[in-house]
C-alpha cells in the first residue's frame, strides 16, 4: 500500500469510526463522552455486533456470519414477522441445517434414508448460505433490537452476501429450495422499494419454479409418470412456493408497481393447488404416513391459505377493471367468476351496466370468502375474543392477531 493509499484508508477509517455528534467511537477513556456518544453506544450494540462479522463462525465462500446470538435474533425476527405470513420455507429443515454451521458435530443425513432427511440437508453449502442470508436480510428489516439509523445498511448487506453467492449455474440447474430462496429475495426488495430489481428477482423465481412443474402441482406429474410418488413435506413445500410465486406477482408486482400479471389467471386458477392448513412440525416425509393439524392446535397456516384466495380475486380485478377491454377480455372473466361461484350467478344478472355488474360480483366474491374465515382469523371490534383462551402462549396469541389485521387490510385492498 503506498502513502496515498494509506492516507485514503485512514481517513475512510477515521469516517466511519465517528459518530453522528462528530465524536470518535475509540475516543480515550480520558475524554468525557457525551449524551449522544452514550446513547448510540447503548442503541448500536447488536448493529455494531452484526456489522463486525471477524469474530463469528468461520466464513462460507469468504462471507463470514454475525456472532451466533445476533444470528440467532435475526432469524427468530425472520419467523415472528415474516414466515407467520408468508411461510415459504420449511422452518424445522432450516433450523436443522442452520445448526450444522455451529455445531461441527451436528452433520445432516446425506444418506438414502428420507425419513431423516431434511429440505435443505442435501443442497449445496453455496445454496444453503444464500437462502440463510436473505432470512437474515429479512428478519434484520423487522428485528426490535436493531437500531432503525443501521437498519437499512445491515439488512442491505445480508441481501448483496446472498446474491453475490447466487449464480447462474443454479439458475441452470433449478430446484424447490432456490425457488424459495428466490422469493425472499423478492420480497426483500419488494420490502425496501426496489421495484425493477424486485420485478427481475419474482420473474427468476417464476421460470424456475415453472421449470421444475410446480404450477402443475405433483399430483399432475405422477399421474404422467415423470416423477417418483412424493412424500407430504415436498408436496406442501411445492405448492407453497408456487403460490408464494402467485401472491408476489399479482399483489407485490402487479398491484403495486402497475406490471402486466406475468402468470395468466388460467394458469394460476385451473392449476393453483392450495397448500394444506398443516403447520410445518406436523409434515411428515416417507415412508412415515402423512401427518395433520391436531383439531386443539390452530394453524399459522390457515392466513396464508385464505390470502391466496384473496390474490386470485385481486387478478381478476386486475384483468377486467384495469386490464383491457373488449369481448374477449369479458367473456374470460365472466367464465373465470363462473367457475368460482358458479355458472348461474353470473348468467342471472339483472342490471344492465356490464361495469357496475362486474364491480357488484367482485365485491360479493370478496364478501363470500370473507364469510369462510375461522374466528380467530376476524378483527372484532366488539370487544369478543378472537384467539381462544386455550392458546398455548402469548406470542402465538399476538401471531393470530396480526395475521387477522393482515388479512382485514388484504380484504379491504
Amino acid at each position: 500500500m503506498n502513502e496515498r493509499e494509506f492516507e485514503d484508508s485512514e481517513a475512510e477509517e477515521d469516517a466511519i469510526s465517528r459518530r453522528s455528534c462528530g465524536h470518535n467511537t475509540f475516543t480515550s477513556g480520558t475524554s468525557e463522552p457525551c449524551e449522544t456518544c452514550v446513547n448510540e453506544a447503548t442503541s448500536l450494540a447488536v448493529s455494531e455486533a452484526l456489522l463486525d462479522w471477524n469474530g463469528g463462525r468461520a466464513p462460507m465462500f469468504g462471507l463470514s456470519l454475525p456472532p451466533r446470538p445476533e444470528a440467532d435474533s435475526l432469524i427468530g425476527s425472520y419467523w415472528t414477522w415474516v414466515h407467520s405470513l408468508y411461510p415459504f420455507i420449511h422452518q424445522p429443515s432450516f433450523e436443522k441445517r442452520y445448526l450444522t454451521i455451529w455445531d461441527t458435530q451436528s452433520v445432516p443425513s446425506r444418506g438414502n434414508s428420507s425419513q431423516m432427511l431434511g429440505c435443505y440437508d442435501a443442497i449445496s453449502d453455496r445454496l444453503f448460505c444464500c437462502l440463510l442470508n436473505a432470512v437474515l436480510a429479512l428478519g434484520t428489516l423487522f428485528s426490535p433490537e436493531v437500531d432503525d439509523l443501521q437498519r437499512e445498511s445491515v439488512s442491505r448487506s445480508f441481501y448483496e452476501r446472498s446474491k453475490s453467492v447466487l449464480d447462474f449455474d443454479m439458475l441452470a440447474q433449478g430446484s424447490l429450495p432456490l425457488v424459495q430462496t428466490l422469493l425472499l429475495m423478492g420480497q426483500f426488495l419488494q420490502l425496501t422499494d426496489m421495484a425493477s430489481s424486485c420485478w427481475n428477482m419474482v420473474g427468476l423465481a417464476i421460470r424456475v419454479a415453472q421449470r421444475l412443474g410446480l404450477h402443475r402441482g405433483r399430483q399432475e406429474d405422477e399421474e404422467e409418470g415423470a416423477q417418483q410418488p412424493a412424500d407430504q413435506l415436498e408436496i406442501e413445500m411445492r405448492r407453497r412456493a408456487w403460490t408464494g410465486c402467485v401472491c408476489l406477482d399479482r399483489s407485490d408486482l402487479s398491484l403495486a408497481y402497475g406490471r402486466p400479471l406475468m402468470i395468466h389467471f388460467a394458469m394460476g386458477q385451473g392449476m393453483l393447488p392450495i397448500p394444506s392448513q398443516i403447520d410445518d412440525e406436523f409434515l411428515t416425509r416417507l415412508p412415515n404416513a402423512p401427518g395433520s393439524q391436531p383439531d386443539h392446535i390452530l394453524s399459522k397456516i390457515e392466513c396464508y391459505a385464505r390470502s391466496i384466495w384473496l390474490y386470485q380475486i385481486l387478478a381478476l380485478v386486475l384483468i377486467k377493471v384495469y386490464g383491457s377491454s373488449g369481448a374477449e377480455n369479458k367473456d374470460h372473466v365472466g367464465f373465470d367468476l363462473a367457475h368460482i361461484v358458479g355458472p348461474d350467478s353470473w348468467k342471472h344478472q339483472t342490471i344492465q351496466d356490464a361495469s357496475l355488474q362486474v364491480i357488484l360480483k367482485f365485491d360479493g366474491l370478496l364478501t363470500a370468502e370473507r364469510t369462510e374465515y375461522a374466528n380467530h382469523l376476524l378483527v372484532h371490534t366488539d370487544g369478543q375474543k378472537s384467539v381462544p383462551d386455550n392458546t398455548p402462549n402469548l406470542e402465538r396469541k399476538l401471531m393470530f392477531q396480526r395475521q387477522a389485521v393482515v388479512l382485514e387490510a388484504r380484504y379491504l385492498e
